[in-house]
């Protein structure tokens, strides 16, 4: 891949990257503000049914926190890779990623 475009790929990671944290930050917020200091509701639901409906969304926002903190783990591999020389190479088959797939999902690893 030419220096023309993975500097293209790089802007994309770059700028995925900090969207993602900012998004990270204002769900962990959201559950921080959700819970007190020793991990209870803040505030108590008016009827029984809200109890599971605040832990729902807890745990909603939790698994959203894990799939975020992958997708930004995955950038900052595709980011290295860059670096190292491989990036836009499928880790399976070894052929190169399709650009079009590249400008959808900067920070696949498979074509």
């Amino acid at each position: 891949m030419d220096k023309r475009k993975l500097k293209h790929y790089e802007k994309l990671l770059l700028t995925k990257r900090k969207e993602i944290v900012e998004e990270l930050e204002s769900i962990k917020k959201a559950l921080s503000d959700g819970y007190e200091s020793g991990g209870e509701i803040t505030s108590y639901p008016s009827h029984v049914a809200d109890i599971g409906t605040d832990s729902s969304e807890m745990e909603t926002l939790s698994l959203i926190i894990t799939t975020v903190s992958q997708m930004l783990n995955d950038i900052d591999e595709a980011l290295g890779k860059i670096t190292d020389g491989t990036y836009g190479i499928c880790e399976i088959c070894g052929k190169e990623i399709n650009p079009e797939r590249l400008e959808f999902i900067p920070h696949t690893k498979l074509c």
